[in-house]
């Protein structure tokens, strides 16, 4: 959310992405949507197979 609200000036602007005070209040809220769900997932996975494994896994995504 902090990264939604100190951005909204900027992408507000109609030489960036002229955005509406609703469409910058839905981004900050699937951004939240989005943490939590990752949270839920990834915390089970790490459970599931092991923080190690999930890490490694992680990094091999990144990094190519």
């Amino acid at each position: 959310m902090t990264l939604v609200g100190a951005l909204s000036p900027a992408i507000r602007s109609p030489d960036a992405l002229n955005l509406t005070e609703q469409q910058i209040g839905l981004t900050g809220s699937a951004y939240i949507l989005g943490a939590v769900l990752g949270t839920l997932v990834f915390g089970r996975l790490t459970d599931t197979l092991g923080r190690r494994k999930l890490f490694t896994i992680t990094v091999a995504v990144y990094v190519p």
